[in-house]
C-alpha cells in the first residue's frame, strides 16, 4: 500500500499518510518510531485505513474527476492484494535488519 501510493503521489507523501494512520509524528521518515507503530497496528484495519485515506487524498485533487476512476480501481485493487497477503498469515511488510528486528523477513 505505502509503496503502490508512494509510486503515485511520491514517498513523502506516503510516509506522512502511514504515519497519520498509525498515530506518529507525520515527518515523512520512516524510522523506528514508524516502525514500531506499524508492527504494533492490526494489518487489515491498517489496510483499510491506508485506502480510505488515500482515496481522499484523492478526491481532494481538482484532476480528480479526470483521473479518479483509475486511482480508485488501482486502490482497490492494491488492497485487495494487501488484505490477501496479510490474511496468508503475514504482516505482508519486510522487517528490515537495518531496523534492527531480529524477525527480518527480507527474501
Amino acid at each position: 500500500m505505502v509503496f503502490d501510493f508512494g509510486v503515485n503521489a511520491g514517498p513523502g507523501r506516503s510516509i506522512k499518510m502511514l504515519q497519520g494512520c498509525v498515530g506518529v509524528a507525520a515527518d515523512g521518515a520512516f524510522g523506528p518510531k514508524t516502525l514500531a507503530a506499524v508492527v504494533q497496528a492490526n494489518p487489515a484495519r491498517l489496510i483499510e485505513v491506508l485506502a480510505k485515506a488515500r482515496m481522499t487524498y484523492y478526491r481532494s485533487l481538482s484532476t480528480f474527476d479526470t483521473f479518479g476512476l483509475g486511482w480508485t480501481r488501482r486502490t482497490d485493487s492494491t488492497k485487495a492484494k494487501a488484505l490477501e497477503m496479510a490474511g496468508a498469515g503475514g504482516l505482508g511488510l519486510c522487517l528490515a535488519p537495518w531496523a534492527g528486528d531480529a524477525r527480518s523477513s527480507c527474501g
